[in-house]
């Protein structure tokens, strides 16, 4: 018995009867029995499982704005690492700023020797961070950078300060500086170096300023930064030093042209903003370049709406401040340089337009598939410039009629690609149409766009067509497609109606300007039918409604007691009505609602009924010099004719039998009512003299 405790057989033997709870007790470390055990738990893994959301909700609530990030940055930069060494940094720098700017003021060292002391002082900190690289990365960039920064200021102040450097000599020092502070960053793959060098480079000509030198060196200046920043560009996607080489060229820039621009300096200041403008455009080219390089390839199905959908997920490759706002800042001084010049900021915005629509053309034809977001958004920039020179460089009219064209095209291009973006656009530009329209008559007189209906019919045809795609495409996307047919053909027909007054004020005479009106108005419903009936279009069918309610307005204002509808040309203008009512309620049928058509037939037959006994009216009173009975005789004989009609049981033909219950109900049941109180108004007001006939009473 004692040699089996010292063999170990109990603790051997001892497992087996508990071998569930070794299991339990070795699971953390032992694989195979994770295995075996992992079926049975299968089941009961799905459902915990769940939780991934909970996960998910920390990192929505955990992004923050650009103001803590920023604020947080720059705490990482003042106080993360070596806080002493960059606040040192800066201090030296600032220091060797003003030795250099305040040299000549009480010391008797030699110019010559202290410009080469602090030149020493910028080499010997690029040779210690040189040599320290290997031991202490950050620690030894600092100091590079630190070094090529007091280079940058040590040439410049030399140059402009106390002009100890040939203008040609200094540039070619400076073209060396941003050399070779380009390969120091690409060598050592620092974009810390980089923006440093940066940084000094900008701040150098603020420190080392008197407010005496010349735009074109401080101009020039920036240009061989700004080559160096190109040459980093084409090797490394580095956003942050190109956007310290953006804000820093056009902020300087800006600066300066409020404090120093005259109209005077215009040919020496343009080409510089033409060439930074290309740079930083080139820039933004560059960025996405590289950040293309480095996403994957782009998936096989080459659709537009798969690249948009690649373009969304790698979206990042696309600089948005570089790309949108070069041409916003620079188009904004360009404006303030050219605004002395008869149509320069017509020409410079179709300049910009034409070299972004050019851009996207080159982008599609190179590389369609990877670059759609980009080239769609040049194309929109091209799209917009072009759009904003034509108010810069012509009038009011010419605005409109451009704008509503372009509005149009834009409207039916979005349509066809379904893009929203291109169909908000397109139908903005229609507004914008209008409301420049509506601004430059209202600014001179009345008169002045009342002289104008060319151009309304230009927005009345543009939206018109718009809805006309609408229908026809089917593929609006914005807001509901009926919702826009209806806003589209009433507004196209609000400014057909614009038109159509203009014209008639413009060229009719005063006494005929009724009948012209009606004219006007049937010549153009008959228009609308025909273009109907050819492309079957319930909805400009719908809009012949309006001739026979705006043709008893316009009955309403026009007649009064010493006139008649048929008059001054008017049995011309209303022939011309009712045909072409006749011709839509004919033609038109099929293509209107139930409800259309019952009020289409009633308010005509009121409205021929109304004319009848107007001009009945306006007969029977020549029988006499003096207003008696007659004059309400002609109220009543053509509805109490029409009234005698409809009571019978004869089958009347078309248009009764087209629509009996506008005629005997819809139209008959107000005469009924007006022939009533016809009657007791006649028996309370008129006397019953018939004059020239004799009175005979019957009682």
């Amino acid at each position: 018995l004692r040699p089996q405790p010292a063999t170990g057989v109990p603790p051997a033997q001892a497992p087996a009867p508990l071998p569930l709870d070794a299991v339990i007790v070795e699971a953390p470390t032992d694989g195979p029995e994770l295995i075996w055990d992992l079926p049975d738990e299968a089941p009961q893994a799905t459902t915990p499982a769940e939780p991934a959301p909970q996960i998910l909700q920390p990192a929505r609530t955990a992004k923050a704005n650009p103001l803590d990030s920023a604020i947080d940055a720059a705490k990482d930069w003042l106080l993360g690492g070596n806080t002493v060494l960059r606040v040192g940094v800066v201090v030296l720098f600032l220091g060797l700023a003003f030795l250099l700017r305040y040299a000549t003021e009480g010391m008797v060292v030699p110019l010559e020797a202290r410009y080469a002391a602090v030149a020493a002082s910028a080499m010997a900190l690029l040779g210690l961070g040189w040599w320290l690289r290997m031991r202490n990365g950050p620690y030894a960039l600092m100091l590079q950078g630190a070094g090529v920064g007091v280079l940058y200021l040590t040439v410049f102040a030399a140059m402009k300060l106390h002009t100890l450097l040939d203008p040609t000599l200094g540039f070619a020092l400076l073209v060396a500086i941003t050399s070779f502070s380009a390969i120091l960053a690409l060598t050592q793959n620092s974009l810390a170096l980089a923006c440093a060098g940066a940084l000094g480079g900008f701040a150098a000509p603020l420190l080392a300023s008197t407010g005496q030198g010349s735009h074109i060196s401080l101009f020039s200046y920036f240009a061989l930064l700004n080559a160096g920043i190109i040459a980093i560009a084409w090797f490394k996607a580095w956003r942050i030093l190109n956007l310290i080489g953006f804000f820093g060229t056009f902020g300087i820039g800006f600066a300066w042209g409020l404090q120093a621009y005259t109209p005077a300096l215009f040919w020496s200041t343009e080409p510089f903003l033409m060439v930074f403008f290309l740079m930083y455009l080139a820039i933004g080219l560059l960025f996405a370049r590289r950040k293309l390089l480095e996403l994957d390839s782009a998936p096989p199905d080459h659709t537009r709406e798969a690249m948009l959908r690649w373009a969304a997920r790698h979206g990042d490759y696309v600089d948005g401040t570089l790309l949108l706002g070069t041409p916003i800042v620079g188009f904004g001084l360009q404006y303030a340089l050219v605004e002395h010049l008869e149509f320069g900021a017509a020409f410079s915005a179709l300049a910009l337009g034409l070299i972004y629509m050019a851009l996207a053309r080159w982008l599609a034809a190179r590389a369609p598939s990877q670059t759609a977001l980009l080239m769609e958004t040049c194309l929109a920039l091209g799209v917009v410039f072009a759009t904003l020179a034509i108010p810069l460089g012509l009038g009011s009219q010419w605005t409109t009629s451009a704008w509503a064209v372009e509005g149009a095209a834009i409207f039916w291009l979005g349509l066809r690609q379904q893009r929203r973006l291109a169909q908000a656009f397109g139908l903005l530009l229609q507004l914008g149409a209008s409301a420049i329209l509506i601004s430059g008559g209202t600014d001179s007189s009345p008169q002045a766009f009342a002289n104008d209906y060319w151009t309304p019919m230009i927005l009345a045809v543009a939206a018109m067509v718009s809805a006309w795609c609408v229908f026809r495409l089917n593929s609006l996307t914005l807001i509901d497609q009926r919702t826009a047919r209806t806003l589209l053909i009433i507004w196209g027909a609000f400014w057909w109606m614009v038109s159509l007054t203009s014209a008639v004020l413009l060229h009719a005479p005063e006494a005929y300007l009724a009948a012209a009106f009606l004219l006007a108005l049937a010549l153009s419903v008959a228009l609308w039918a025909a273009i109907a009936i050819r492309l079957r279009w319930p909805d400009l069918a719908a809009l012949c409604s309006v001739l026979t309610p705006l043709s008893a307005a316009l009955l309403m204002i026009s007649v009064d007691l010493h006139n008649h509808p048929a008059g001054r040309l008017g049995w011309l203008a209303w022939l011309a009505v009712f045909a072409v009512h006749l011709l839509t309620l004919r033609y038109l049928t099929g293509m209107q609602s139930i409800l259309a058509r019952r009020v289409a037939h009633t308010v005509g037959c009121l409205l021929i009924i109304t004319v009848l006994a107007l001009e009945l009216r306006f007969g029977l009173l020549q029988l006499s010099e003096h207003y008696n009975a007659w004059r309400w005789l002609g109220w009543a004989i053509v509805p109490s004719l029409f009234l005698l009609a409809m009571s019978s049981t004869r089958q009347w033909p078309w248009p009764v039998n087209a629509c009996p219950e506008a005629y005997h109900l819809g139209a008959a049941a107000p005469l009924a009512v007006l022939m009533l109180a016809w009657f007791w108004l006649a028996n309370t007001f008129s006397d019953g003299a018939a004059d020239p006939l004799p009175y005979i009473p019957l009682l």
